[in-house]
């Protein structure tokens, strides 16, 4: 942590959010951001400063990286059906 200027923090666990508010020198609204923050919601650091941030992951990214079942299902019907379109022709 301590070898870069830059860091980001994304929503944390409630087990370690004591010793990153400490570590961090984060105020009460920082350390509610991160324990109850949105997907892509967090903290930007640099050096001494820090604001909230939100990051927005294109639809390409997010269909890359996603996580959520709903999603993944979704994607999956979707190369089927394009697979079986492209069997079609």
């Amino acid at each position: 942590v301590t070898n870069s200027q830059l860091q980001i923090l994304l929503k944390q666990s409630p087990a370690a959010i004591d010793n990153i508010q400490k570590t961090f020198l984060l105020t009460d609204g920082e350390k509610y951001l991160l324990l109850e923050g949105n997907v892509g919601e967090g903290i930007f650091f640099a050096g001494p400063r820090h604001v909230a941030i939100k990051v927005v992951a294109s639809y390409t990214e997010d269909q890359i990286v996603t996580s959520d079942p709903k999603q993944l299902l979704e994607i999956e019907q979707s190369k089927k059906e394009f697979a079986d379109s492209a069997d079609e022709q």
